[in-house]
């Protein structure tokens, strides 16, 4: 039987996988930029994996496809994606856009939030929250 563990060092920020006690140093460099066509792939996978992960059965990889195509040349929606330096994609971020009587502009609401699981376990799934507060906001979104 084979044991895996992750320790994170909170004061470094470094991984480390531990399996059946031999210690074995991640690298979870990751960046993000917002997806276009050339990322779809990566995103099909990832969202097969995200559903998987919630106990779904639908959607397809090829409905997927399809309508991630449509949103990606979509004004109202943007992908953003995660990738290591080595250029695997490791999650991904729907954002909406809406106008807000609230906040008289545009928002930004986060949807399917997925990182793979050896990520979330060190705190990248609620980074991307963070994502939009990063810069200036995008399309004129109010914050």
């Amino acid at each position: 039987m084979t044991r895996e563990a992750l320790r994170h060092d909170q004061a470094s920020g470094h991984i480390d996988l531990i399996r059946n006690g031999e210690v074995t140093a991640m690298h979870t460099d990751v960046t993000i930029h917002l997806a276009s066509e050339a990322d779809l792939d990566a995103l099909v996978r990832l969202a097969v994996a995200f559903r998987d992960h919630a106990g779904q059965l639908t959607s397809s990889a090829e409905e997927f496809c399809a309508s991630m195509a449509v949103l990606l040349h979509d004004a109202s929606a943007e992908f953003f994606l995660a990738s290591t330096p080595t250029g695997a994609a490791v999650g991904y971020v729907q954002c909406r856009y809406r106008h807000s009587a609230w906040m008289l502009a545009l928002e930004a609401e986060l949807e399917d939030v997925f990182v793979v699981r050896e990520l979330d376990a060190v705190g990248w799934g609620s980074a991307w929250s963070r994502l939009p507060s990063r810069g200036p906001p995008p399309r004129g979104v109010a914050r």
